[in-house]
């Protein structure tokens, strides 16, 4: 693997993390818009310390990717039902021409 040291910084705190070069932008991407995020709850609400900031941006992260999890598994099931009504209708061509 190629690793490679980085630094992010969340909530104010410096992480030093150690991940794969492919990774790299990702990791660093993903610490900034969480940062960001963080920011911009505490300009709109009233906090008692930075872990409620950081527990609301978690909620607002999860919850957008099981809802995209949950969009992906459907219209993947919907893919998989149109192949399946096509194969069913080129079985009945098949067996209407014995």
């Amino acid at each position: 693997m190629n690793e490679s040291s980085i630094k992010v910084n969340i909530a104010e705190r410096t992480y030093h993390l150690t991940v794969d070069k492919k990774e790299e932008e990702n990791v660093k991407k993903a610490a900034r818009l969480i940062d960001q995020k963080i920011k911009d709850y505490a300009a709109n609400f009233s906090f008692k310390d930075k872990q409620d900031l950081i527990t609301m941006v978690a909620l607002q992260f999860t919850t957008s990717f099981m809802n995209g999890e949950m969009q992906g598994d459907k219209e993947e099931m919907q893919a998989m039902t149109l192949r399946l009504q096509e194969l069913d209708k080129k079985l009945d061509e098949h067996l209407q021409a014995m």
